[in-house]
């Protein structure tokens, strides 16, 4: 497979939004992936669905990784159970 897991690679496709707390995973019913940014609730500056990969985002805060466990088993719809 090579140095690169799925991960890695996915992490490099979405950029910061993949490890940040503030990040949403969408995933429509056709199954495209959108990222949303729940920072664009609250301050306009901030893309509600940026273009990815992001590379510098100044809301950027990086999950801790109990939250990075938790946000790997979450549903892909975004949804959750709590």
């Amino acid at each position: 497979m090579g140095p690169f897991t799925k991960d890695s690679e996915r992490a490099a496709r979405i950029g910061l939004c993949a490890t940040c707390r503030h990040s949403r995973r969408i995933t429509s019913d056709r199954g495209s992936e959108f990222w949303r940014c729940e920072l664009s609730k609250v301050d306009a500056s901030f893309d509600r669905y940026p273009r990815l990969p992001v590379l510098n985002c100044a809301g950027y805060q990086p999950l801790t990784a109990k939250k990075a466990k938790k946000v790997e088993s979450r549903p892909a719809n975004g949804t959750s159970k709590e």
